[in-house]
């Protein structure tokens, strides 16, 4: 697959044509929030606004791979925590330190559920199968002589393996709630004993 001169120049030729992008993607980007801004953990490359939703969009010249999943997520994190704060009803420092406990108890997405977009060259099936569990879609683009096309993956590119994916969860969420029980059954156990000792 053809790669992109820079990552500047993919970012523009979205911005300058979002209408094809999002008619190859399959993404319904309404409006551009903002341009690479500044935020507390880095850069994002696009802020864009989707129904319902705000979006980040991290664009990659090469591969996708598993850093490029985490920068998005603390992209993602960031602009949640911010756009609460920006609808929230802060006064005083103690609304503020309260208000940042219950944004991080509910996690990284808060309230406003922030989407998260990669768009890159290529990506191998475990990177996709990260993004899938993070909830993250990707865009995959080719470039040759001058004409981007994009084919949007959301999740299902490697469909049968994410089936297995998904097979697994549930198996792995049933032996988790047989541990918790036998944990939990322990723990009444180890409680009932000490209280008949500190009782009889």
């Amino acid at each position: 697959m053809g790669i992109a001169p820079t990552e500047k120049h993919i970012e523009d030729w979205i911005v300058d044509n979002l209408s094809s992008f999002n008619k190859q993607s399959y993404l319904n980007i309404q409006r551009i929030v903002a341009r690479q801004p500044q935020i507390p953990t880095g850069i994002p490359d696009l802020v864009v606004y989707m129904p319902l939703a705000l979006t980040v969009i991290e664009i990659k010249k090469g591969d996708i791979d598993i850093k490029a999943i985490s920068q998005l997520c603390r992209y993602m994190a960031d602009i949640s925590h911010l756009h609460n704060l920006l609808y929230s009803e802060i006064r005083t420092p103690d609304d503020l330190h309260a208000h940042n406990r219950s944004i991080y108890s509910r996690g990284p997405t808060g309230r406003n559920p922030i989407h998260g977009v990669l768009v890159g060259n290529s990506i191998d099936k475990q990177t996709a199968l990260h993004a899938h569990s993070a909830g993250i879609e990707y865009v995959i683009y080719d470039y040759n002589d001058g004409v981007y096309e994009f084919e949007h993956e959301p999740y299902g590119y490697y469909a049968g393996d994410l089936f297995q994916y998904d097979q697994d969860i549930v198996s792995g969420v049933k032996q988790l709630m047989r541990h918790l029980k036998m944990s939990d059954e322990q723990s009444l156990t180890r409680g009932m004993f000490t209280w008949r000792e500190d009782y009889e």
